[in-house]
């Protein structure tokens, strides 16, 4: 931000890097789309929007080549929620509203994936037992490799994705694997992405109005 505060070129944009404004009036423009950032938001931003047709960004998928499998429901297996976003996303209120979904389906379970770190598993833990799942409905499973990472879909039948925070890449990475993702309306860019996803991937019917619906 100090280099792009002392204007090193005469035209300066900001993009997908940081999901709100600079601040600096020396940042010209910010590229967007009319759907993670619709009319009215413009005081929220020093930037002037410059609103893309649609999704203001591309996905590269992965490079190995997999099969779309059927869900793991569809093959007898346990029907599994997931998140693969980065734990962090995960806050108190996703916790409540997913613990009410594991013991509204007492069946289920829910994958999360978070590395090798005890507070991270034991704030989970705590708060999906608070919000009335019991122990034994969630799995943890670490990063691994970009396969590993891939084939983690093959166990989850439907994607939570994470509130206000959501998902970006992963959200894409889901779709491209086959399995629907689950987001929630949102009230600023940054909760606005898993609908911006949703809509532009033909997935509108998976966008929630509230955390209830």
């Amino acid at each position: 931000l100090g280099v792009m505060h002392r204007r090193p070129a005469p035209v300066q944009m900001t993009w997908f890097g940081y999901p709100n404004t600079t601040g600096l009036s020396s940042v010209d423009y910010r590229l967007t789309d009319g759907e993670a950032d619709p009319p009215g938001v413009e005081d929220r931003y020093s930037e002037r929007l410059i609103r893309l047709p649609q999704v203001a960004w591309v996905y590269q998928p992965t490079e190995l080549v997999l099969p779309v499998l059927p869900r793991p429901s569809a093959r007898g297996g346990r029907f599994t929620w997931g998140c693969l976003n980065n734990p962090a996303k995960v806050n108190s209120g996703c916790l409540e509203a997913w613990g009410r979904i594991l013991k509204a389906v007492p069946d289920s379970q829910l994958m999360l994936l978070v590395r090798e770190d005890d507070e991270a598993r034991e704030r989970i833990h705590s708060g999906l037992l608070l919000a009335g799942a019991t122990p034994g409905q969630w799995i943890f499973v670490t990063p691994g490799t970009p396969r590993q990472y891939c084939e983690y879909h093959y166990q989850v039948d439907v994607m939570l994705d994470p509130f206000p925070y959501n998902g970006a890449v992963t959200t894409a990475d889901a779709l491209w694997m086959g399995v629907p993702v689950l987001t929630k309306r949102g009230d600023r860019f940054l909760s606005h992405v898993g609908e911006t996803i949703a809509h532009n991937s033909g997935q509108s019917a998976w966008i929630a109005q509230d955390e209830a619906e």
